[in-house]
């Protein structure tokens, strides 16, 4: 990632080098400018900035469909350069036009087709003692398909914690039964902005065959594991040093779970910019299928992740600023203003040879300011540290994206 970021910054500079000079000097831009312009966004920003804080042999599940709309109820009542932030970092349009393209998407996804599930919801759980806007509710439930909680966090952490959870169990068929405690329920919330992504989807073409067989993790170490076994027409590319396949969900073949990694056999995977992976989408939806012996491993990964350290070094800053937050959409007039100090996901990837089930949950605590801060072929075998995403390639949505590089045995 830190390479990625000088080369844009380099590309920049030179850039603004190659325009014809101007007749009187003009003030070069800052650092400050330079260094935004670089930043990635849009649905994997926030992937890069954790695959570039791990180690090689963390594995990394993230959910950027499950982020962004959670953080879509959060630009909801987000104004002035709050929102503004929110727009760039998730890559959408401004003002209300960003909370109906998340609405649309969140909509464009609800029928998948024969073979898939896929659900997202959304939620509110609100304090007793503290009032949002009537409007920002509706709004929420209106565009965001919000559903409503009233709970007290303050007095009552341990039942908030169990109504939550609760939520999260079912929107996620039981996959992440848990994403607060009662002794992590912030006493002090307003409100917990919260999203569910679960997605379940059969292969268009099951695996036949288990079998065990080295797979080289990410620490170095070479070890048996289960690789399952298919031989079908897949869509396959290499380019530049990687090599890709698809592999699609059921019957329509909307769905689909790209795996990417490094034509040299390695541990370590290199890094790949958000601009590659693109192209490698790009190459799989144009690749012909062929005929394919496919090995994947049969595992699960999963994570949980603090959000708001990735997204303020990716220029996301001022809806955690106590002083600064602007969520007056949100905060009712009587009420103190709002900002959030907790933002974190949780999210689980299972992949078995009948298909694939991922889930996530996202959650944004918004506490009100006055509280004090707390502290023929071909064969194509992945059995060494990969990339993977699960996409609708109808819309484009990525709706899981990650790396494999220590995977447990699936349990299911």
């Amino acid at each position: 990632m830190r390479k990625i970021l000088t080369s844009c910054v380099a590309v920049l500079a030179l850039a603004a080098c190659t325009q014809n000079a101007p007749a009187q000097p003009t003030p070069a831009p800052s650092e400050t400018d330079e260094v935004q312009a670089a930043r990635p966004t849009g649905p994997l920003a926030v992937y890069t900035v954790l695959a570039d804080a791990a180690a090689a042999d963390e594995n990394i599940v993230y959910s950027p469909t499950s982020a962004a709309q959670a953080f879509g109820l959060v630009h909801l009542g987000a104004r002035g350069e709050t929102a503004a932030q929110i727009e760039q970092t998730f890559a959408l349009p401004a003002g209300a036009k960003g909370d109906a393209q998340l609405g649309h998407r969140r909509t464009a996804l609800s029928d998948p087709g024969v073979g898939v599930k896929l659900r997202i919801a959304n939620a509110l759980f609100l304090a007793d003692n503290y009032r949002l806007r009537d409007r920002y509710v509706a709004d929420a439930k209106a565009i965001y398909g919000a559903t409503t909680d009233t709970v007290n966090f303050k007095l009552r952490p341990a039942a908030a914690a169990r109504t939550i959870n609760a939520w999260a169990d079912r929107e996620t068929n039981g996959l992440i039964p848990q994403v607060v405690t009662p002794q992590s329920i912030v006493r002090d919330a307003a409100a917990y902005l919260a999203n569910a992504t679960y997605f379940e989807g059969d292969w268009s073409r099951a695996f036949t065959q288990v079998e065990r067989a080295p797979f080289l993790f990410g620490n170095g170490r070479e070890t048996t594991f289960d690789l399952m076994k298919a031989e079908a027409d897949y869509a396959t590319v290499i380019d530049n040093g990687w090599r890709a396949v698809r592999m699609p969900y059921g019957r329509m073949r909307r769905f689909v779970m790209d795996i990417m990694l490094p034509e040299e056999r390695t541990a370590k995977l290199p890094e790949l910019g958000v601009a590659r992976i693109a192209k490698l989408d790009s190459q799989l939806t144009k690749a012909k299928p062929a005929s394919t012996r496919l090995w994947l491993p049969r595992f699960e990964a999963d994570m949980e992740q603090d959000l708001i350290a990735p997204l303020r070094r990716l220029g996301l800053t001022l809806p955690f600023d106590r002083a600064a937050a602007d969520l007056t959409g949100m905060s009712h007039p009587a009420s103190a203003r709002l900002y959030i100090e907790k933002a974190f996901q949780v999210a689980k990837l299972q992949v078995f040879q009948t298909g694939t089930k991922a889930a996530a949950a996202t959650i944004a605590v918004a506490v009100p300011v006055s509280v004090p801060p707390p502290f023929t072929g071909r064969e194509f075998r992945v059995d060494q540290p990969f990339l993977f995403a699960i996409r609708d390639t109808q819309t484009g949505e990525i709706l899981f994206f990650g790396r494999i590089a220590s995977p447990d045995p699936y349990s299911g």
